[in-house]
C-alpha cells in the first residue's frame, strides 16, 4: 500500500521538488552538493526518501510495539508531502507561527490531487492534533533524527581516520569534518533527551536503535 502511494507522490510535480532538496542542510558545506551529502547520510536527508525510511522505521516500531499499523504506516509516507509547497521546518524547530497550519492547507492540495481513493483522513490528526499515534509517530520521527546524527558521526570518525576517501582538498575535508560532527552533536543535545523519555515508555526505541 505505501509503496504505491509513495510511487504516486515520487511521480508528481510535488515529488520532484522534494527530491531535488535535503535535510540538515545548515550543516552542509557549500562546496558539498546533495549528492555526496546524501552518500555520506543515507536517504533521510533527502526530502522525498525520507519519507520511505521513515516508514520502514514506523513498520518496525508498530510490529514490536503492536500498535499504529497501517495507519501509522499510512502517516509516515505522507507526512511531509505539505513541505513540497511550504518549505521544510525540522520537528524540533517548528514553532508556532502558522507553520502547522499551511502544511496541513498543502497536504490536502496534494492528496486530494493523487491520491482521492486513499483514506487519509486520521493522517493530519496524527501529525499535527492529538491522536492517540501522534506521540508513538514522533518517536519514530526522533528515532530517525538520532539514527541520522550517528552516522554523521560515524561518517566523520571515517574521513578523519583516512578510511573513507572522497577525493576532496584536505580544507574541504576539514570543513566538511566541521559539519558532520556540528551535526551530530547537536542532534545529541536536542534530539537524545526527548528519545530517551520515548524509550523510557516503548521498548521499540531501544531495540530498533541498537
Amino acid at each position: 500500500m505505501s509503496h504505491e502511494l509513495h510511487d504516486r507522490f515520487a511521480k508528481s510535480v510535488w515529488g520532484e521538488t522534494l527530491e531535488q532538496n535535503i535535510r540538515f542542510g545548515d550543516f552542509k558545506p557549500s562546496y558539498i552538493d546533495n549528492d555526496l551529502w546524501e552518500y555520506l547520510l543515507g536517504d533521510d536527508v533527502n526530502n522525498l526518501r525520507h519519507m520511505p525510511y521513515t516508514a520502514e522505521l514506523a513498520k518496525q516500531f508498530a510490529r514490536y510495539e503492536r500498535i499504529g499499523g497501517s495507519l501509522l504506516e499510512l502517516t509516515a509516507i505522507t507526512h511531509d508531502w505539505g513541505e513540497a509547497i511550504v518549505g521544510d521546518v525540522a520537528l524540533p524547530d517548528k514553532i508556532a507561527d502558522g507553520q502547522d497550519e499551511r502544511e496541513l492547507s498543502a497536504y490536502w492540495q496534494i492528496a486530494n490531487h493523487i491520491a482521492p481513493d486513499y483514506d487519509l483522513s486520521q493522517v493530519p490528526e496524527v501529525v499535527w492534533g492529538e491522536h492517540e499515534l501522534s506521540e508513538p509517530f514522533n518517536a519514530v520521527e526522533y528515532m530517525g533524527y538520532c539514527q541520522t546524527g550517528i552516522r554523521a558521526g560515524k561518517m566523520a570518525l571515517l574521513l578523519s581516520g583516512n578510511v573513507l576517501h572522497l577525493g576532496l582538498p584536505r580544507k574541504q575535508i576539514d570543513g566538511l569534518l566541521g559539519g558532520l560532527l556540528s551535526l551530530n552533536k547537536q542532534v545529541e543535545i536536542k534530539n537524545y533527551p526527548k528519545l530517551a523519555k520515548y524509550a523510557d515508555k516503548y521498548p521499540a526505541v531501544e531495540r530498533i536503535m541498537m
